[in-house]
């Protein structure tokens, strides 16, 4: 993504459209066009007069009639056209100024420029003395040569005042835009103290010009919020002029971009930059001593950030990115400080948790928003016979566009082949955009390895979620692969085809980024409903396996798709609707609908929890002299209830045993007494005639 200069600031900017908007709140889309225009020059000036000095043609290819000019160099040229081209620039914010637009201008370039011009002298003229002509033919040889050198010198004169003037005029703006601007809290301490020093006479004449100044503001103001809120809540720009600032925030960049970075992640690690540099502007508004990074440890300003962001009416998801990447950030700062860092590891802390207390609210937010995208896609989702009359029809339409081809269509008909092709794999398998687009033409081709028995499978490598799942698969039948085989015999009479590396390229040999439009003109065709997106289909698709397959099949069918059951509840598979929400009523109805009743012994046996420690395991192979066979074999005839006070019975008879012989051994006779009354209550049966027999003094059996 190329840098852009700021034509107000006169800084590098990825996204100089936004800056325009959010930092110099320039609201007015024709005037942010200009200045756009300005900072890049890609504007009209075909039609209009050379600014070559001595020149003044009028033509209506301006750039041809300056290579002309081959007395200046190309840098020269260059020269001139951008300066016509910002003189073309000029001329129209002043039009559009003189039109008193609806939404006011925050730019005044062009009165800068007529203020420049307008000081500039003008140069006196000489009055020419009348000197009498010599008839000597080599004095008029002498004169015409002293007139060609003094008419050459006016130019040099004229070229280097005009260069001057704009030097100056750069010098004046550059040092207008790099004066600081002091806070609201400084100015009302400067102002406090200029007042302590002037004099009680001084004082008393300035208060009523004071508070007549500041109910004339009010009054221009209106009802709206009042200046002091403007100025708090104004974006600053980032302190670039800090070398720890600029080696820091290069150092974070070249560490996320790594040795190899593609497209997107340069897109993505720009736009975390410029996030954390929006914060570091924020809290260094009117600070010192920037190099030590204690202007970060300010818990108020953090939170005034956070009010900042909605106020400029980013999203929540969006704020939750600028907090994970300011997060990062300070756990870079934290890891590998810089040499003038000052902030120490608590504040560090300190700053850390507010962040993550400030997005816990934010989080909540986010879990909102997602239930209401959700909500809007329920509109969107494409019923089961709609995809399966897609996938009929793109079926039949797909040869005759490749006969078409064979035949010597356009272009048309080539992107009609990709809309139909992506049309009729999304009705199937649900994949993202960047899966058709990330297609190569070896991925292709190498399926003939791998084919068998008429079944073909396409791996895709390049994708969003590869390193979780892998390639992205496309299964094909024979007649499937072979109109990509037909369409691959057919590349090399398309234009850019020779030179292609991806499936769907273009005519510039590189990947077809329109997919999605080619996608939407082919549904059009078709006769069907509404224009979806790919994103449309695949939410779709994972709805309708939702509610159809089972748990393990759903699992298939999301591995498929190259993401897991838990983001498409997240994201992609939409609530429950009318029917399956009425389903669900008729469950709670039926739980409530019989009476009360107490469930079965069996059940409550089988449903109890065991405890290791507590719960007395009876051991078959102990028996006891007291025990005669009738009673420790329990008949047939017996109920479970009596069974199961007999086993909780011997079973305290058998702790108590173990307590009296371990007493005699020396072990204290408390630890067992305690361990015995333990088994004993936690016993599921106990019944009053053992706990009798336990409390009569008895001789305990010998183990």
């Amino acid at each position: 993504m190329p840098l852009d200069n700021c034509p107000l600031c006169f800084r590098g900017y990825y996204q100089l459209s936004q800056h325009l908007r959010v930092m110099h709140k320039v609201l007015n889309v024709k005037e942010r066009q200009l200045l756009l225009a300005m900072s890049s020059g890609r504007i009209n000036v075909r039609k209009g007069t050379c600014p070559v000095a001595g020149c003044k043609k009028e033509t209506s290819r301006l750039d041809r009639h300056l290579m002309t000019h081959t007395e200046l160099s190309k840098t020269a040229r260059r020269d001139a056209l951008q300066a016509y081209k910002r003189q073309k620039i000029l001329g129209d914010l002043a039009s559009l100024r003189a039109s008193n637009p609806e939404e006011p201008m925050v730019s005044t370039l062009d009165i800068d420029e007529a203020q420049d011009v307008s000081d500039v002298p003008p140069v006196p003229e000489e009055e020419e003395e009348e000197v009498e002509e010599c008839s000597n033919p080599g004095c008029k040889a002498q004169m015409k040569k002293l007139q060609d050198e003094v008419a050459d010198l006016s130019k040099q004169i004229d070229t280097l005042t005009k260069a001057l003037r704009d030097v100056s005029r750069k010098y004046r703006l550059l040092r207008k835009r790099s004066l600081p601007t002091p806070s609201g809290r400084v100015a009302r301490v400067t102002r406090t103290l200029l007042s302590t020093i002037s004099s009680p006479e001084e004082k008393e004449e300035e208060r009523p010009e004071q508070s007549v100044a500041e109910s004339e503001e009010q009054e221009e103001e209106g009802p709206g919020p009042s200046k002091k809120t403007r100025t708090t809540t104004m974006a600053h720009p980032f302190p670039d002029h800090v070398p720890a600032l600029n080696q820091l925030m290069e150092e974070i960049q070249g560490h996320w971009e790594g040795v190899d970075p593609t497209p997107k992640l340069r897109n993505n690690v720009s736009s975390k930059v410029f996030r954390i540099k929006n914060f570091l502007a924020h809290m260094s508004a009117g600070q010192t001593n920037l190099a030590s990074f204690v202007f970060l440890d300010n818990r108020a300003k953090i939170r005034s950030w956070l009010s900042f962001l909605r106020q400029c009416q980013i999203s929540e998801p969006t704020i939750l990115h600028y907090l994970k990447n300011v997060l990062q950030f300070l756990q870079y700062i934290k890891e590998t400080p810089p040499p003038t860092c000052r902030l120490s590891r608590v504040a560090l802390i300190g700053i850390r948790r507010e962040l993550q207390n400030l997005m816990r609210p934010v989080r909540r937010s986010v879990a909102v928003h997602e239930v209401a995208v959700k909500q809007a896609k329920e509109g969107r989702l494409i019923p089961k016979a709609t995809l399966r009359a897609c996938r009929e029809a793109t079926k039949k339409k797909i040869p005759e566009i490749l006969d078409l081809l064979e035949s010597g269509a356009g272009k048309k008909t080539q992107w009609s082949f990709y809309g139909h092709l992506t049309a009729y794999w999304a009705s199937i398998y649900g994949h993202r955009s960047r899966v058709f687009q990330n297609l190569t033409i070896q991925e292709v081709e190498d399926v003939h390895k791998t084919g068998s028995e008429g079944h073909f499978v396409i791996n895709i490598s390049a994708h969003k979620t590869n390193q979780a799942f892998g390639a992205a698969q496309l299964a094909l039948d024979k007649e499937e692969y072979g109109w990509l085989e037909k369409f691959l015999s057919l590349r090399s009479t398309l234009v850019g085809g020779k030179d292609a590396t991806y499936f769907f390229f273009t005519s510039k040999s590189g990947s077809c980024k329109n997919l999605n439009q080619y996608f939407q003109e082919a549904w059009v065709s078709m006769g069907l409903q509404g224009t979806p997106t790919f994103t449309d289909v695949r939410t779709s698709i994972a709805t309708h396996a939702q509610n159809t397959h089972c748990p393990d099949d759903r699992r298939k069918v999301a591995q498929f798709m190259c993401h897991d059951t838990a983001t498409a509840d997240r994201f992609y598979a939409l609530n429950m609707n009318a029917k399956q929400a009425a389903e669900h009523r008729h469950l709670f109805e039926t739980a409530v609908a019989s009476d009360e009743a107490e469930p079965a012994e069996s059940t409550k046996q089988a449903t109890r929890p065991k405890r290791k420690s507590m719960t007395p395991q009876k051991r078959p192979a102990l028996t006891t002299p007291s025990a005669s066979p009738s009673t420790s074999a329990s008949s047939p005839h017996a109920s479970p209830s009596q069974e199961s006070v007999k086993e909780s019975t011997s079973v305290c008879l058998l702790t108590l045993c173990l307590s009296h012989s371990f007493t005699e051994e020396g072990v204290p006779a408390k630890k067992w007494s305690l361990r015995s009354r333990l088994v004993v209550r936690k016993s599921p049966k106990t019944s009053p005639e053992s706990i009798a027999s336990r409390r009569s003094p008895k001789k305990e059996p010998p183990l």
